[in-house]
């Protein structure tokens, strides 16, 4: 293996890359790239609770590994979670500049929610702990970081 990937790193690298391109990083990029910025939100929300959704398991385990021995995943993990910090830095951006923050949040304040509210752990406790829907898992952090629900939604959280 290590002749292919040239080392764990790689290795860990091209199965992080797989996950997001068969769990639809792509359709992800395009749900929340809206001109509405807090419709862009909830569409990326929205992708990344499909992303999770659609390789849950395998998520689990490197996450669980990296948080055990960082090296043991090869970093992987934590470089796709300083890709998905900066989204969450731009997004914030964006809602700043439409005037969509509450008056009392700053950019960072703001950055610092949606990275708690997109996290893998934070969609397993809703997905597996409250055996939510990814669908039920979408409408709660959207509810969470204070974007208005899709119709149909409930108003508050489950």
């Amino acid at each position: 293996m290590y002749l292919v990937f040239g080392s764990r790193a790689g290795l860990f690298d091209a199965v992080g890359a797989d996950l997001l391109h068969r769990g639809g990083f792509e359709s992800m990029i395009e749900k929340s790239d809206r001109p509405d910025a807090r419709e862009g939100l909830r569409g990326g929300i929205r992708g990344v609770v499909e992303m999770y959704a659609a390789h849950r398991d395998v998520l689990r385990v490197l996450h669980s590994m990296a948080l055990l021995d960082s090296a043991a995943v090869g970093g992987a993990v934590e470089r796709l979670e300083r890709g998905r910090a900066a989204g969450m830095a731009h997004m914030t951006e964006r809602l700043d500049e439409q005037g969509l923050l509450r008056p009392d949040t700053t950019v960072d304040r703001a950055a610092d929610v949606l990275w708690l509210l997109t996290g893998f752990d934070s969609f397993d406790l809703l997905y597996t702990g409250r055996r939510s829907t990814p669908r039920a898992a979408t409408a709660t952090s959207s509810w969470s970081a204070g974007s208005r629900r899709p119709s149909g939604e409930r108003s508050s959280p489950p």
